[in-house]
């Protein structure tokens, strides 16, 4: 349908106006060449950097999804470490609290002046720390070795009969018996 045709349809009967119409619309290419092939280029250029970019985005969700997992797994491996710590600082506790019992000797013990006065040297306590614990068998390791804690010849351990002559009967660390 031509311009002149539309005009007639819609009852516009001016020649002069239709034909100004006509010389406008035959004049004008609307966007001259080189503006159109300028904003093609850069509406190409903007969908190559757009399919770039949600390219990069798809990867770097990709490694996010991997490293949440690994995240994961390196914090079940930190709670696992850390129980196991914790089990092994109970123990050395533990060690500590059994072989703490030799200082629990009563005055009359032959032993309770000797244990008293190396008493000092030890962490007693139920708020007893690990670092305390593992100085505490550090300390009595050294007087053990030293056979601080050992009988003398005339007083047996307190688990063991009297020595009388003929008993051949030694005498085992509190140390060797809890298997340190």
């Amino acid at each position: 349908m031509t311009i002149k045709e539309l005009f007639a349809k819609h009852g516009v009967e001016n020649a002069d106006l239709l034909a100004s119409v006509e010389r406008v619309v035959e004049s004008t290419s609307g966007i001259p060449q080189s503006r159109f092939k300028e904003v093609i280029d850069e509406r190409n250029n903007l969908r190559a950097d757009l399919e770039e970019l949600e390219s990069s985005k798809s990867a770097l969700e990709t490694k996010l999804s991997e490293l949440g997992t690994e995240l994961e797994r390196l914090r079940s491996v930190e709670t696992e470490h850390n129980n196991y710590l914790e089990r092994q600082n109970q123990e050395i506790i533990g060690k500590w609290k059994d072989i703490s019992k030799v200082f629990d000797v009563a005055e009359t013990d032959p032993n309770f002046d000797k244990y008293n006065k190396i008493k000092a040297d030890f962490a007693f306590g139920e708020n007893l720390t690990a670092e305390q614990a593992k100085q505490n068998l550090k300390v009595y390791e050294i007087y053990d070795k030293a056979g601080f804690f050992g009988e003398s010849e005339d007083d047996p351990p307190n688990d063991l009969p009297p020595r009388g002559k003929g008993q051949n009967k030694t005498y085992e660390s509190p140390s060797k018996k809890l298997g340190l």
